[in-house]
């Protein structure tokens, strides 16, 4: 589309190289290595091997999730990786209300509004 520009950061063609570092160290007393391992058997995943993962709340959904699907299964694809989609539903209410920003005089207040309204 003419006019549209795109920025990721790290740029998309060093991304690659991201799966090469590995996070060592520990976490909650236990070594990383025994987390990834539990994970990757907990969710049926290849014991080792890079996997890139993305993800996003069950709802709303927007344009912006395509985005970060196609960048994801993209990147699987160029490195030899597993993609996978997380969905993070740690949303306690109404999923159509968001806060959003209002000037009222000289003063920024936030107020709900219906996602799906707006």
């Amino acid at each position: 589309m003419p006019g549209v520009q795109v920025t990721a950061r790290p740029a998309a063609d060093r991304w690659g190289i991201l799966l090469e570092v590995g996070a060592g160290g520990t976490l909650g007393g236990r070594p990383i290595t025994a987390w990834r391992a539990s994970t990757r058997a907990a969710l049926d995943l290849p014991a080792s091997g890079p996997i890139v993962a993305g993800g996003h709340q069950p709802v709303p959904w927007h344009p912006g999730i395509l985005a970060k699907r196609i960048a994801v299964t993209t990147l699987a694809r160029r490195t030899g990786a597993v993609a996978i989609d997380v969905v993070i539903d740690q949303h306690a209410g109404d999923f159509g209300l968001i806060e959003v920003p209002c000037r009222r005089s000289t003063r920024i207040r936030r107020r709900c509004a219906n996602y799906f309204n707006i």
